[in-house]
């Protein structure tokens, strides 16, 4: 039936509204109200995304605002992040900007280019990425409180239940514990994602809830490069020692952060809490898990993203094979959305042609020759009855025949005039061929 050229309701759920997302645009007043300008350089369409929260521990000099903006020429939509009042005092960090616009990974928003601009009334430089439309913080999406229901608090949230101490650990105002798979897949992404930048001869510096966004099931580091150029020393005298030592606060920082998503508590990792914490974490998940964590927390020997692999282990591939699985339904979906395109053009051919009014001053035209069988098998396609003169609609039937018509079958069919006086019968294979000689005239006038 129908449903053979359709796609899951959860994932057709997911696409229209990241569809829906991305479309959304401002009106002029709006805008004005927002002091938007209508163009930054090759942008246009400016729509500001939700205004960054403060980051828990990084110096923030500089205001920024965060933009979805489309390309001017490739109609693209693209994240633009605008460190406000701020001025290039050295090209020398340009270097890194090259670096990291060659670093291509999946776990790491892909930056495309960076600009200085008085668009905004101000010197403001800003970052182009990619756009993830849906996409939530880290913080948002496992640090921030549960909405309160029918108005009334959770009494077993916190620290309300006196009796047993264990039951208290095992909430936080957060929500609920994190199963513990959910933090080994984000765990998986974020390595993979600090190996690559490691790997690249950079460091992230920015491994913070509020610049990790979740988009769907996929982690990606959010907002590389910005310190790298805030933060530019045109005068350290050993960029490469310096590099080293950000990967190493790198992992410090990744430490901090699943400690913090293990307790789903960002106070988890304030000094004096980071042993209780540690303890929660033994009594609630995997020696794994805990030695991870506290791999990341012994600072005193040089450590790498790679020795971090043992204890990820097999869950690697588990990761692997809910990947593959995903890919191969979604292989099927695109299979069938080709297939759903290819029905498009024939009918966008055939919608072209049938009872066009007049073509070339010739209002005769789409009523004879090719032009007037196409207009039966029109009428066999959508417009057939049943016996008793019901409307006959079978979905089926319909893909069927313009599968046919597409292959240029040498099957026939047998079409009747709208008056019943005179049948045709004709193979799928003549009427293709008359499909494209009329389609082929009309695509020759309207190029002239």
């Amino acid at each position: 039936g129908p449903h053979m050229l359709e796609m899951p309701d959860e994932m057709r759920a997911e696409v229209l509204a990241r569809n829906e997302i991305s479309n959304l645009i401002m009106d002029a007043a709006e805008a004005a109200q927002h002091a938007l300008p209508l163009e930054v350089e090759n942008y246009h369409a400016l729509y500001p995304l939700e205004p960054p929260a403060q980051p828990l521990h990084a110096k923030l000099t500089f205001p920024a605002t965060t933009y979805r903006a489309t390309h001017n020429t490739t109609g693209y939509k693209y994240c633009l992040r605008r460190i406000h009042g701020f001025r290039l005092q050295s090209t020398k960090c340009m270097t890194l900007v090259e670096m990291w616009k060659k670093l291509q990974h999946t776990n790491v928003v892909q930056l495309r280019e960076v600009f200085t601009t008085k668009a905004f009334g101000d010197n403001s430089l800003v970052l182009v990425y990619d756009y993830h439309p849906g996409s939530q913080t880290l913080l948002a999406k496992y640090f921030t409180p549960a909405p309160e229901t029918n108005g009334y608090t959770d009494p077993f949230q916190g620290e309300a239940r006196p009796f047993s101490h264990k039951s208290n650990m095992q909430r936080t105002s957060n929500g609920p514990l994190l199963p513990e798979a959910t933090i080994w897949s984000i765990i998986m992404q974020l390595t993979a994602g600090l190996k690559a930048i490691h790997h690249a001869g950079l460091a992230c510096k920015v491994l913070d809830p509020t610049k990790i966004i979740v988009t769907g099931k996929r982690v990606r580091f959010s907002s590389c490069c910005i310190s790298d150029i805030t933060q530019f020393d045109p005068n350290a005298s050993n960029p490469l020692a310096l590099v080293n030592m950000h990967q190493q606060d790198d992992l410090t920082a990744l430490g901090r952060l699943v400690l913090a998503l293990a307790c789903r508590c960002l106070q988890s990792v304030q000094r004096d809490n980071v042993q209780s914490s540690i303890d929660m974490v033994t009594r609630n998940y995997s020696t794994d898990l805990r030695n991870f964590i506290v791999y990341l927390f012994t600072t005193n020997n040089r450590r790498s993203v790679t020795d971090l692999m043992p204890m990820i282990g097999a869950r690697f591939y588990t990761q692997l094979d809910a990947l593959q699985s995903k890919i191969d339904m979604q292989e099927d979906e695109l299979a069938k959305e080709m297939e759903n395109g290819r029905l498009y053009r024939i009918l966008v051919k055939l919608n072209s042609i049938n009872e066009r009014p007049d073509f070339n001053l010739d209002c005769t035209w789409s009523e004879t020759g090719d032009r007037y069988m196409l207009k039966l098998f029109r009428d066999y396609l959508f417009h057939s009855v049943t016996e008793d003169g019901r409307p006959w609609l079978d979905h089926a039937h319909i893909v069927q025949c313009l599968n046919k018509l597409d292959a240029g079958s040498i099957e026939r069919v047998q079409l009747m005039s709208r008056d019943e006086q005179s049948v045709l019968i004709v193979s799928y294979a003549e009427l293709k061929n008359c499909l494209e000689n009329a389609f082929s005239e009309l695509m020759s006038s309207a190029a002239n």
